[in-house]
Order: C-alpha cells, then structure tokens, then sequence
C-alpha cells in the first residue's frame, strides 16, 4: 500500500478538542520481518498519543508497536510485541515488562483491526471475535447509515463491539474509517475525518 494519510477532529460530544492524523507508510522490514507501518497519533491540551504500528505483511495482524503516551503530563514508552502463531503478547511499559499474555486466539489492537477492514474493503460478519491483549469483543454490523462528515456525507457501514468498546463508521463504498469512537480508552472522544 502506498503512503496514505487521513485526518480526523477530535471531538468530546460536539466540542472538537484536538486533531488526530493517520499515516499509512507501506512497506517495511523490522526484525526481519516484512511488515505494513501505519501510525495513529492523536493531540488534544491533555493528551498526546502516538502509535507506531508495524503489522505482519501476511496476516495484517500486529507484530509491534511502540507507543508513546503522555497524559495530564505524564509520559510512559510502551512496547507490545505480538507472536501470531502462539497468541501471545508481551508488554512493556518504560523498560520493565508489564505483562505477558496468552489469549485462544491472536491476540489483537483496535486500529489493526480497523486497518484491516479498510485495506480488504469488506465488510466483516457480525459474530467474529477481535481478541485484544486482556479483552475478547464480539463485532456486530449495524444497519447502513448516513454520516456527515466535514468532507462530505457518505453511505456508511456501522460496526461495534460487545461488550460497548470501540464503534466505526466505514465508508460503505470502500471501508474508509471515517468515524471512530472510543479506541483509546483514556478519553471518551469520537474521531471524525476531516481530509
């Protein structure tokens, strides 16, 4: 995929408070591994995140990512690693492993997720599982809606997760999130493109 970037109004209710930008770099190696680099930074007075996502080329599913997150001003590097094949993930937050997790099935990150459905351009099935490191979701397809959108008003594609964590608004002509809400759990903020 070549370089692409979106983005979105970050926006509490109605009152927009930050911007949030989605770059997709293409292809790379890390590790020796082949890998899809996309990142998600989000900027608001309180919070500055930013993920740096390195997707395995064959599954499209998360084999790093390194974030680093500064909130209320304080500031944590966090490191996920991800084994596919074993569904497992290691977590370190500021040098010290946090975590180690084994999930029944790959283990997973919400905009991974979201990159996926966008780059296959298919509408998922309502009933798959998303595993992500401590949470297992059941995705639901909602009823097609009309978004509006700073860029235009389009057809959309309503998918959610049970239990409520995370709700996107595809583009229905070719899956492009045009409205996410609730990704990051820090604040509950919609993220609403806007180029």
């Amino acid at each position: 995929m070549e370089k692409r970037d979106l983005s979105y109004v970050v926006k509490i209710g109605m009152v927009r408070i930050g911007r949030a930008k989605w770059h997709v770099f293409g292809k790379t190696r890390l590790d020796g591994i082949e890998c899809e680099h996309l990142q998600v930074e989000v900027r608001t007075p309180q919070l500055k995140d930013k993920e740096d996502i390195y997707l395995d080329e064959k599954t499209l599913y998360p084999y790093k990512i390194f974030r680093q997150l500064t909130y209320l001003g304080m500031s944590e590097e966090i490191i996920e690693d991800y084994n596919y094949a074993d569904k497992e993930v290691r977590i370190t937050k500021n040098g010290k492993q946090i975590a180690a997790l084994k999930q029944s099935l790959p283990i997973d990150n919400v905009f991974a997720f979201i990159y996926r459905l966008w780059q296959q351009g298919q509408r998922p099935q309502t009933g798959m599982k998303l595993q992500l490191p401590k949470q297992l979701l059941e995705i639901i397809v909602g009823k097609d809606r009309v978004i509006n959108t700073r860029i235009g008003r389009f057809s959309s594609v309503m998918v959610s997760s049970r239990p409520k964590k995370v709700i996107v608004f595809f583009r229905k002509e070719d899956m492009l999130p045009v409205l996410i809400k609730g990704a990051i759990p820090i604040l509950p903020y919609n993220l609403t493109v806007e180029k």
